[in-house]
């Protein structure tokens, strides 16, 4: 092999691949879980005030938070809400039928895209942080354990110095399916 004598060789080791290792991932909460997006995959993190339309009362707003349709730049999205996707392990299917009156109205929202080009807003109560997961910690999460958070992702990091150490790897495609 021959190599330039501008550019040495790198090993595998070298701090130049690096970036290879790892992926930046946008990581919020919905129900107590963790899950990451990949960067590339959120367009904008706004207020929903931003973006919402106003509604003269909060109550009018949780009625008609599961089928609202938000405008981010002009153009229309769905806002899906995660919470309502997710199974809770201590209630039945009967106890996740939520009244209006008891959805929250989280105050952020994610704007992210699909590989389809398809946007839709993600609500999350606090705003989001950038975190690097690191490629060669990721493993398959048992069938069950997806069962048990609605087939949402398939994929998780485990982060072993964090307070919550396990990220779910949200799969939007599964988001949108469970929508339709």
């Amino acid at each position: 092999m021959i190599y330039s004598s501008t550019q040495p060789p790198t090993s595998p080791s070298s701090p130049a691949d690096t970036s290879l290792d790892i992926c930046e991932a946008i990581v919020f909460q919905s129900q107590g879980y963790r899950f990451a997006l990949p960067l590339a995959a959120v367009l904008r993190i706004v207020q929903r005030s931003a973006i919402a339309p106003s509604y003269p009362t909060l109550e009018q707003e949780r009625i008609q938070v599961s089928r609202l349709v938000l405008l981010f730049e002009g153009e229309p999205i769905r806002l899906i809400d995660l919470s309502r996707q997710l199974l809770e392990p201590s209630s039945s299917t009967s106890d996740r039928t939520s009244s209006p009156s008891s959805i929250p109205v989280d105050p952020f929202v994610m704007v992210a895209q699909t590989h389809d080009s398809e946007l839709m807003g993600i609500p999350t109560p606090n705003p989001p942080e950038v975190i690097k997961l690191p490629l060669h910690q990721i493993m398959p999460l048992p069938p069950s354990y997806r069962n048990q958070i609605g087939n949402l992702a398939h994929h998780a990091v485990i982060m072993p110095h964090a307070d919550s150490p396990l990220i779910l790897l949200l799969d939007l495609q599964a988001l949108l399916s469970g929508q339709r």
